[in-house]
């Protein structure tokens, strides 16, 4: 196999060939710059080797300097290396150029690209005084272009099946319409990925991460570095910091753990886990479940093809669409809960909590927390305090702990159980069981559609009037009972005071037992 080099204009390549296959290119400069003078400078030189291995992975190793992967037409890896110069003076400009090599060589199952270059571009005790002096100047123009750099940029084709390796320590790295596995570790730079094939690793920091169409798993670590992939054809494993990630129309499962960044995840084939702080996260259209944990961060959760887990605190929690059942553990937060198929359990404090349409049971336990819940199939349990609590057409067994919370429940199909104290209670619309224990509590309680016939309407509360409004023919055996009020009945009843009033009425056929009890006056009326 032979190798071949091929210099442009302003530069002069020397080629060494060895086993079969190897190119290594220094820089060699002649420039007629006056020394102590900076300039920039830019020179660079093409390889091209014979027939390759496709199959086989290309090595890069760079120091710094921008790379960029395309795809060949052929069998061959052609490279492209530019040694651009900035503020340097002649002195170290040669210097810097003639210790500069790039080699391209072949080991086993792999090809070698090896940038090398002095550690130092001529920073002295001698010139460090001139060079801070442009620094300055540079400053108070408003710029700062002044410090010396330099940087070898590779362009690189390869077969496109054959998988890459990238190593550097500063630099933007681009590949495009590869279709092997590509590894990318890069100290500070922004990686760019487009139409891969294969599967992709990669691991940054200091730039955007971007990967668009990849068929492969994409695994991506970048520290203080914003993260953008759309269309992944496996899984998506991402972890940042401090910047947003943002992953769209992926056909596996997504992780996404970032730390005081957004994240978003758009139409995803399996599930969702994601760890987050302090910054919103948004998730929609996922075919699996979403597990989400954001400390001090607002949540958005929208069509969830499984069951849906959240924790957060001291922002909103927004949930809708859920084919499975969710569970919200949210401190300080604002919660919406709309259109749930299975069960809901909620978990929260000092904000309102609001659930609608919910397929399965539905549990709120909060404190000082406003709870409104409509169209609930399942039973429904709810702890509050301080805050109102209102309930409406729930399909099952409602039972609330109402701590100094107002109460109104209209229309609910299973037995009712409320405990609440110094609040009103509004029941509406029952046809099961009730049963209200209040302190302090005005009770009312009217347009019952229909009595249990085994079963019991138990009122106990104190200081406070009871209300109960009955259609025109009920059935029901009733005892009332006030220590300290009146009892008021549109319906014959029989009276008697020992040291407390009484009163008793069976109407229709008896069936329904209803009992009534507080300090405070009780009037039983007829519905109109």
């Amino acid at each position: 196999m032979t190798t071949r080099t091929r210099p442009t204009m302003g530069f002069l390549a020397q080629s060494i060939i060895a086993s079969a296959f190897l190119i290594a290119s220094p820089f060699l400069v002649a420039s007629p710059a006056s020394a102590g003078k900076t300039e920039n400078f830019t020179w660079s030189t093409e390889m091209i080797s014979d027939e390759v291995v496709p199959t086989h992975t290309l090595i890069i190793s760079s120091p710094g300097g921008s790379i960029t992967i395309e795809p060949s037409d052929q069998n061959i890896i052609s490279l492209k290396a530019t040694l651009e110069m900035v503020n340097v003076d002649k002195r170290n400009m040669d210097r810097f150029a003639q210790e500069t090599k790039v080699t391209l060589e072949p080991r086993k199952d792999s090809y070698q690209v090896i940038v090398k270059t002095p550690e130092s571009i001529g920073i002295t005790l001698k010139n460090l005084p001139r060079i801070v002096r442009g620094c300055i100047e540079e400053l108070k123009g408003g710029g700062w272009n002044y410090f010396p750099s330099a940087e070898v940029d590779l362009e690189i084709k390869i077969p496109r099946d054959m998988p890459a390796q990238i190593e550097t320590s500063y630099g933007n790295v681009s590949v495009t319409g590869i279709s092997g596995e590509i590894e990318i570790v890069n100290e500070s730079g922004e990686v760019t990925l487009q139409d891969i094939g294969g599967g992709a690793k990669i691991r940054n920091s200091y730039g955007k991460v971007s990967v668009l169409h990849c068929s492969g798993d994409i695994a991506v670590i970048n520290s203080s570095g914003e993260v953008d992939i759309e269309g992944a054809g496996g899984t998506v494993d991402v972890q940042s910091s401090y910047e947003d990630i943002s992953v769209r129309q992926v056909s596996g499962a997504v992780i996404l753990r970032n730390e005081s960044g957004r994240v978003t995840a758009i139409d995803i084939g399996g599930d969702v886990q994601i760890e987050s702080s302090y910054e919103p996260v948004r998730v929609a259209h996922v075919t699996g479940g979403a597990t989400i944990t954001c400390e001090s961060g607002a949540i958005n959760v929208l069509d969830i093809g499984g069951d849906a887990h959240i924790k957060t605190s001291y922002e909103p929690v927004e949930l809708s669409d859920v084919k499975g059942s969710a569970g919200i553990d949210a401190s300080n937060s604002e919660i919406s809960v709309e259109g749930v198929l299975g069960s809901v359990d909620i978990k929260s404090s000092y904000e309102r909590v609001h659930v609608l349409k919910v397929g399965g049971y539905c549990t709120v336990r909060t404190e000082s927390a406003q709870v409104i819940l409509g169209e609930i199939t399942g039973e429904v349990n709810v702890r509050s305090s301080y805050e109102s609590i209102e309930a409406r057409n729930i399909g099952g067994a409602l039972s609330i702990d109402g701590d100094s919370s107002p109460v109104i429940v209209d229309r609910v199909d299973g037995p009712l159980k409320i405990q609440n104290s110094y609040e009103y209670v509004i029941v509406k619309g029952t046809k099961s069981s009730v049963q209200i224990t209040g302190s302090s509590s005005p009770v009312e309680i009217s347009e019952i559609r229909a009595f249990p016939s085994d079963g019991l309407i138990d009122v106990a509360t104190s200081y406070e009037r009871i209300t109960l409004y009955l259609p025109a023919d009920p059935s029901a055996r009733i005892r009332a009972a006030t220590s300290d009020g009146e009892i008021e009945s549109d319906f014959p009843m029989t009276y008697q005071k020992n040291g407390e009033w009484r009163a008793e009425m069976e109407l229709g056929s008896g069936g329904c037992e209803i009992t009534l009890e507080t300090s405070g006056d009780i009037y039983i009326k007829k519905a109109h």
